[in-house]
């Protein structure tokens, strides 16, 4: 599978494109991606275990209201940081999507041109 094209110009001012020098295995590529999909989603499994719980009381007297801001804000960072690893997972599994749309693609645009030759 070519990669999408992307026009520019080499040193000498001739039009080149990315396509002319990439190749991406489609096997591969799905590996790759269902690789990162396993690691992201142990990530959040980890993240979800590892929960920070943080007692106010530790602050100290009279801390115990700061100390508690600082723990929603510790908890607001965590959730972030889980619901943008969920989107990597997403986006990964939405790349996996369009390279199988692009290998239905592909075999029936071949099954179509073997009809004529």
């Amino acid at each position: 599978m070519k990669a999408a094209a992307f026009c520019g110009f080499d040193h000498a001012g001739e039009v080149t494109t990315l396509a002319d020098h990439v190749y991406v295995d489609p096997e591969e590529f799905r590996a790759q991606l269902n690789s990162r999909i396993t690691h992201y989603n142990e990530a959040i499994d980890q993240l979800q275990d590892d929960k920070p719980d943080i007692d106010h009381a530790i602050f100290g007297e009279g801390f115990a209201e700061r100390g508690g801001q600082i723990a929603a804000a510790l908890g607001r960072v965590h959730e972030q940081t889980v619901g943008r690893l969920q989107v990597r997972v997403g986006q990964f599994e939405d790349m996996l999507r369009i390279a199988a749309d692009v290998d239905t693609v592909d075999q029936d645009t071949a099954v179509g041109l073997s009809r004529h030759v």
